[in-house]
């Protein structure tokens, strides 16, 4: 299908913010003056990695053209005029203060499981994907940080007055919330795969997976030859798929 490639505009990129993403990946995001596109007051923009903005010839500052890609999602397109100082990788990851490393034009924090922002992100990604209501970044974050939800299989170990020294949690709340967790464990495969957020199984691999392996059980078995066996499955999301660090002991 075609989409709308969007109004295009010139602006000034003036600083850099670095993200930290649930998988551990730094990516740069430009901060912009205000520029119209399509019909949108755009003030950032994602450079999609490190390689890739240094490849274009990023600097800080620097002039640049912005499309809004099918007038959603905004897009450098070139560097207009390129004078300020290169574009530097950090040393250290945002978040948690770990060593960084590159690979393959990308940034990863060298210590995903343990930095704040990639675990808060990887905590919600499994709620919203598994439709767990009331579960905002604040609230992930308290319990991440007393220790009570560390991992996806820690949601269903919580009791209602875990939460209860929380600020603006009452009794009614806090067992509303633990309701419908418990409501929520026995899972269909499928979303329970996509939901773990490993690395390249969104919805369709998820998908194909579950069709093609039909229980839990199988696919925790696998090697990764068996999972490259798989039409449109290749060996970067077979490889991921394997690591003994996805917990699995949640009940489908």
């Amino acid at each position: 299908a075609y989409k709308f490639q969007g109004d295009s505009g010139e602006t000034r990129l003036h600083d850099i913010l670095w993200s930290v993403s649930r998988t551990g990946t730094i990516t740069p995001v430009g901060l912009v003056e205000p520029v119209q596109l399509s019909g949108a007051t755009v003030t950032r923009v994602s450079l999609h990695n490190y390689g890739l903005a240094k490849k274009m010839g990023i600097t800080v500052p620097c002039k640049v053209l912005m499309v809004r890609r099918g007038g959603v999602i905004p897009n450098v397109e070139k560097v207009l005029e390129g004078r300020g100082k290169s574009l530097s990788a950090p040393k250290k990851c945002p978040s948690c203060g770990t060593a960084v490393e590159l690979r393959d034009d990308f940034l990863y924090c060298k210590n995903p499981k343990k930095c704040l922002v990639s675990k808060i992100g990887e905590l919600d990604h499994f709620v919203k994907v598994v439709g767990m209501d009331g579960f905002g970044e604040k609230l992930l974050t308290k319990l991440y940080e007393n220790g009570l939800v560390q991992t996806p299989a820690d949601f269903y170990r919580l009791q209602a007055v875990d939460m209860l020294h929380f600020e603006r949690m009452g009794k009614v709340l806090a067992e509303k919330l633990v309701r419908q967790v418990q409501s929520m464990r026995v899972l269909p495969l499928d979303l329970f795969l996509q939901a773990l957020g490993i690395e390249g199984v969104g919805k369709q691999v998820a998908k194909l997976l579950a069709h093609h392996f039909g229980a839990l059980e199988k696919i925790r078995a696998l090697k990764e030859q068996d999972l490259i066996d798989v039409h449109s499955i290749g060996e970067k999301v077979a490889h991921a798929i394997l690591p003994a660090g996805y917990d699995l002991s949640i009940a489908i």
